[in-house]
């Protein structure tokens, strides 16, 4: 318990937290690592991007289907800024 938090404990990790909250450098730390997470996600649609232009027409379609994915995880994240992540 931080002793600031209406709950005692922060909700989510996106919630804004009251100053002096117990949790801001852990919270920090949970956030660093959901950016860095989507950051290679988005490494690795650029290279399947790529990728897709020279491979066979089936192939094309697997890669498509994990661009898709990749996609939507990072949209998932989109209200908490994963555009400029």
């Amino acid at each position: 318990m931080c002793g600031k938090c209406p709950e005692g404990y922060p909700l989510s990790i996106w919630d804004k937290m009251p100053e002096g909250c117990g949790f801001e450098g852990w919270l920090f730390q949970k956030k660093e690592e959901i950016k860095q997470k989507i950051r290679k996600q988005k490494e690795l649609l650029l290279s399947l991007e790529v990728m897709v232009k020279t491979v066979t027409p089936e192939q094309a379609e697997k890669l498509s289907e994990s661009i898709k994915k990749i996609k939507k995880t990072i949209e998932s994240y989109a209200k908490y800024g994963s555009e400029n992540w």
